[in-house]
């Protein structure tokens, strides 16, 4: 009997605007995603391209932080 393959899924990463924020924008052509109870916008991010996703201007200048 052979061992059954597991399938690992992507991980993915959260990053979060630092402030609340008036308007929902992209970054590093993804969407975000409005959190209401603070109004923060949120990003969820393949593990995978989380190093391209850091090198946007927002992410390198503390706009979008990384979630704790």
């Amino acid at each position: 009997m052979a061992d059954a393959k597991k399938k690992s899924e992507p991980k993915e990463v959260v990053y979060e605007s630092r402030n609340p924020e008036p308007a929902m924008f992209d970054c590093a052509d993804i969407a975000s995603v409005r959190v209401f109870s603070d109004n923060r916008l949120q990003w969820t991010i393949d593990s995978a391209d989380e190093a391209r996703f850091r090198q946007h201007h927002f992410v390198s200048t503390g706009r979008i932080v990384k979630k704790s």
